[in-house]
């Protein structure tokens, strides 16, 4: 008989007590590599993937990545979706693949992101940062304290020491252009 698909909260992929790991382990998943079915709200969609989180509050340990573009048409931020994918590890990141499918349970849901400081967040794998890793979040009174890396990553700061500004899901370029002149 077929092994059914194990159900597990975003919570139970991501949330370890301590190990922070070494080189590019961060955190990692007691699922790593195992196909499970889970659900949550849809809190920002890029290019490549979307963010869910466990409720429409933002929490710690509840949020995560799903990387696997075959559904982007599907969904949009606020809905409730439950999907069945493969968890993989990712220079010390969880995140979902392979998704073997989704459905749309609600859409139009309002989110209410976590309030964090930059110096909480970080810019390496912490005891701090780690468990808003896939979590919406805001900053208030951050700044800019330097130009742009490689990957696009602008180092932020507000007062409380600095973390960097993902620009993934957002065209702070364009922002940035458009503010600054």
């Amino acid at each position: 008989a077929p092994t059914a698909t194990p159900v597990v909260t975003i919570y139970d992929l991501q949330y370890q007590a301590s190990d922070a790991g070494s080189g590019t382990a961060c955190y990692d998943s007691d699922y790593d590599q195992r196909l499970v079915q889970t659900s949550g709200y849809v809190s920002g969609v890029g290019s490549s993937g979307f963010y869910l989180q466990q409720a429409a509050t933002a929490a710690e340990w509840k949020g995560i990545y799903v990387y696997d573009s075959s559904y982007l048409s599907s969904v949009a931020v606020g809905d409730y979706v439950t999907l069945d994918a493969t968890v993989a590890e990712y220079y010390g990141m969880t995140e979902l693949t392979y998704v073997t499918s989704l459905t749309v349970g609600s859409s139009g849901n309002t989110l209410t992101p976590a309030s964090v400081s930059t110096g909480t967040l970080g810019v390496d794998c912490s005891t701090s940062g780690e468990p808003y890793e896939g979590v919406l979040v805001t900053i208030t009174g951050a700044s800019a304290t330097g130009d742009a890396d490689s990957y696009g990553q602008i180092p932020i700061d507000d007062g409380s020491g600095e973390t960097e500004l993902e620009d993934s899901l957002l065209d702070t370029d364009g922002y940035l252009e458009d503010l600054l002149g």
